[in-house]
């Protein structure tokens, strides 16, 4: 990726940021189906933004939750995606501009 195609991703990833940290609280209310499948969308959206901007950990773990959002959640699945958001909450938000 040149300097400056890495400069201009860099401008918008606040706005980006916020946009994840907005498809996060989504994810963290998907109770019923249709909350559930607002959450798997939102998953989805973040894996391909992230990724899209650098953020290839941060990627996968979206696509983790993506993932565990397409199957019947369990007690242990449910623990499993309050782990994944809370970890992905933490890439977003230390990640002010360095891709990772």
């Amino acid at each position: 990726m040149s300097a400056d195609v890495r400069r201009a991703l860099d401008e918008r990833w606040p706005r980006i940021r916020d946009a994840a940290r907005a498809h996060l609280k989504l994810i963290e209310e998907g109770g019923d189906p249709a909350q559930r499948s607002a959450a798997r969308s939102a998953a989805h959206k973040l894996s391909g933004s992230l990724g899209m901007f650098g953020r290839r950990d941060a990627s996968s773990v979206a696509r983790a939750i993506e993932d565990l959002l397409e199957s019947d959640l369990m007690a242990s699945g449910r623990r499993e995606l309050r782990t994944l958001v809370a970890r992905l909450e933490q890439m977003i938000g230390a990640d002010d501009s360095s891709p990772g």
